[in-house]
């Protein structure tokens, strides 16, 4: 088999089809990943061949455009960067790949590559990283800090869902049509119920996180989280003589598209004092809190994951499905700040699960994040909870499961 996996976005995106891809790889099926330049190390060193979408300068330069306190403008650079830009590269990308026993496997709102499939009918199965990415009324995402739509008559729920989908209808419908009809495809009514059409979509968490629910669609199937041992980054050398320590150790990080973090990092510099604890700081953007260094904290640009996570007590991050998911791999208490996307919503089932205590931004932040740091490190019930689901081996196998719902599915 031909398995080509498109996914665009941070490392939360290209990480989940990487650990699926090792496994066709692994029983010698041909496995390309097509994204952007800035991940094309992550492609060579795990063996798969490469294709490129933007360049690593303009990933860069999105993410340091992208203002993760405006949720308007956040949608919008989102709906830029991952849905609308790509097409027309992507587009000229694919019609120069060997169609002969193809497989794409990418996110749902890949125009390019559900027309591209279905021009030439090839199989293309649609990957979820996370719950919020499948509609239900019955039991709606947290999309903001007070979890409105749950509070909600189902009457207004519908109303709200069907305005979304009509607002997303006058963006993308008119560009959808034209480009379809241009490859002489018939138009379409709909684009929501259109990039959820396939005949497989694969949810990429755990029933642990968040189990099936009625009003999803039908082929809809869970995996797991597939979290396979991947070619990690090495961690700093200071870091091993951070461990040294017998203070409590607590990872800080609030997710790799997020550059607004100098706020952030200052207040978790000062709780660290003020509790007598070490914090390792991991951002992309290690510039702008330099001036932060003591003997309290080390600031890494990139860590191995795995390993570090195995040694700390606890993680204070932005509740990012990857992050999210190591986490509780790993057994670890953690605190939630999200700040927008699927992060508000990871945060509820997280915090139903008993792994986690979530604060919000803004000026009470110090105070509360001080308070729940004392209290993951002192409440035995939370840590007993997050050690138990860290035993549930087939929660983190879900690249595994993945591959074999694919294997049977289309052979």
């Amino acid at each position: 088999m031909n398995v080509l996996f498109i996914s665009l976005g941070s490392y939360g995106d290209i990480l989940p089809m990487v650990s699926i891809g090792k496994e066709f790889l692994a029983q010698n099926h041909q496995v390309t990943l097509m994204t952007n330049e800035n991940f094309k190390e992550i492609a060579i060193s795990h063996g798969f061949a490469f294709l490129e979408v933007g360049t690593q300068k303009e990933y860069i330069s999105t993410l340091k455009s992208i203002n993760v306190k405006d949720s308007i403008f956040l949608g919008a650079k989102l709906l830029d960067f991952l849905v609308l830009n790509p097409i027309d590269p992507m587009l000229k990308k694919l019609q120069k790949t060997n169609k002969k026993d193809l497989l794409i496997i990418s996110y749902p709102g890949n125009i390019a590559a559900k027309i591209f499939a279905e021009k030439h009918n090839i199989n293309f199965v649609s990957v979820v990283f996370a719950p919020i990415l499948l509609k239900s009324i019955t039991n709606p995402p947290r999309i903001n800090s007070y979890d409105f739509l749950n509070s909600l008559p189902i009457f207004i729920r519908r109303f709200l869902f069907f305005s979304f989908e009509s607002i997303l209808n006058l963006l993308l419908l008119k560009k959808v049509n034209k480009l379809r009809k241009s490859i002489g495809l018939d138009k379409i009514s709909d684009f929501t119920s259109w990039i959820y059409s396939e005949q497989l979509i694969l949810a990429l968490f755990d029933e642990s996180f968040c189990a099936y629910l009625n009003d999803w669609p039908k082929q809809v199937q869970i995996t797991g989280f597939p979290l396979a041992s991947l070619n990690s980054t090495k961690s700093p050398t200071e870091l091993r003589e951070f461990f040294q320590s017998k203070k409590d150790v607590i990872l800080f990080t609030q997710g790799t598209p997020n550059s607004h973090i100098s706020d952030f990092f200052s207040i978790a510099s000062k709780i660290c004092k003020q509790l007598d604890i070490k914090g390792i700081f991991v951002t992309q953007f290690i510039e702008q809190i330099q001036n932060l260094q003591s003997d309290h904290i080390i600031i890494c640009k990139s860590i191995d994951f795995k390993n570090t996570l195995a040694k700390i007590q606890g993680i204070v991050h932005h509740g990012g499905i990857g992050t999210s998911a190591q986490s509780l791999q790993a057994g670890i208490p953690q605190i939630i700040i999200p700040w927008g996307v699927d992060q508000y919503d990871n945060a509820k089932h997280l915090k139903k699960m008993g792994v986690s205590i979530e604060v919000s931004q803004g000026k009470s932040m110090q105070k509360n994040l001080q308070k729940a740091l004392k209290n993951i490190l002192s409440n035995q019930d939370i840590q007993a909870k997050a050690k138990k689901h860290s035993k549930q081996r087939n929660a983190f196998l879900g690249h595994k499961r993945a591959y074999e719902i694919l294997i049977k599915h289309f052979t």
